[in-house]
């Protein structure tokens, strides 16, 4: 199709900018399941902390 086109004339122009692209979404990836674990852990902290103190 036509972004494919586009997409391996910019490789050809610019061979590490397809890594660099490749890099950037792996790290948003890892950074992303990081930031939901995280929201995860303190939802689950907060939860258990009420359910210790309705008890």
């Amino acid at each position: 199709s036509n972004f494919n086109s586009i997409t391996s004339s910019v490789v050809q122009a610019n061979g590490l900018t397809w890594q660099f692209q490749a890099f950037l979404f792996f790290f948003c990836v890892i950074f992303f399941c990081y930031l939901n674990y995280l929201l995860l852990a303190f939802i689950y902290f907060r939860y258990t902390q009420v359910k210790i103190n309705s008890a």
